[in-house]
């Protein structure tokens, strides 16, 4: 009965071993997860700063771009109204030359009714 005792205390204490090794085993595991969760803490630190310093650089960004699209359509609203003015002006060159060109041919009527004159007396 004694041995019987024995042997069955030699199969605890195996267990109890098997039981430390793989409690060991666990510890170290979780000591691994926690520097993992460390490590991933610091990734997402890391990345919700460069987050932050993309979305400044994306307003200041979209600020400049309004500014810009700002500045082009007051260029394009100056340069409409300096062809509609350069069309004025065309308009009024080419009634002025078609003022002249009649100016002209009435001076030069009136110049071979003058030379018929004068060949007449």
């Amino acid at each position: 009965r004694c041995r019987k005792n024995e042997e069955k205390i030699r199969e605890l204490n195996t267990q109890i071993e098997d039981i430390n090794e793989k409690k060991r085993s666990a510890e170290y595991d979780m000591k691994e997860v926690v520097r993992n969760i460390g490590t991933y803490k610091d990734s997402m630190s890391k990345l919700e700063r460069e987050k932050h310093t993309m979305n400044s650089e994306l307003q200041s960004v979209t600020t400049k771009f309004k500014e810009t699209e700002t500045r082009l359509f007051g260029i394009q609203s100056e340069l409409d109204g300096i062809l509609r003015e350069k069309e004025t002006v065309k308009s009024d060159l080419c009634r002025q030359q078609d003022t002249l060109d009649s100016l002209s041919s009435e001076i030069t009527g009136l110049n071979e009714k003058k030379q018929q004159r004068k060949r007449q007396t």
